[in-house]
């Protein structure tokens, strides 16, 4: 009997974090930096074994910007990198990262940073931190 209830138990807490996985997209705000005006809105979604990280701007430069995951928040930024995102055009970008949770990305202080252009990555355009899971 006991061996049932242990089963049981183990397909509820399966079942339980499945869900939670699936609960929806984690979505935030980046903020404009250096007077840049740029604002934008940031959707990250898990898709299996990958997340998909969607971002979308307005007033945004007329030119290529690169945007990556940083570790740090945006007023304590680490300069390099730690995940690259496809380069943001005309305001939008999209990029899956493989063998990622969103729950990594919420569990360490990561923020997401878009550069004014690739002749001009020190000069940061606009950030948002990655909110914490609640």
């Amino acid at each position: 009997m006991s061996l049932r209830i242990a089963a049981a138990t183990a397909a509820l807490v399966l079942a339980t974090s499945t869900f939670a996985l699936a609960a929806g997209p984690v979505k935030f705000t980046l903020h404009p930096q250096n007077h840049s005006g740029e604002v934008g809105n940031v959707t990250m979604t898990q898709d299996g074994d990958n997340v998909v990280v969607a971002v979308t701007t307005d007033n945004a430069p007329a030119v290529a910007q690169p945007i990556h995951i940083h570790k740090g928040t945006c007023d304590t930024l680490d300069p390099k990198p730690a995940y690259p995102l496809t380069t943001l055009q005309s305001g939008t970008s999209t990029t899956t990262l493989k063998g990622m949770t969103v729950a990594q990305l919420q569990g360490g202080d990561y923020a997401i940073n878009i550069h004014h252009s690739t002749a001009d990555v020190p000069t940061y355009y606009a950030c948002g931190n990655i909110p914490k899971a609640k």
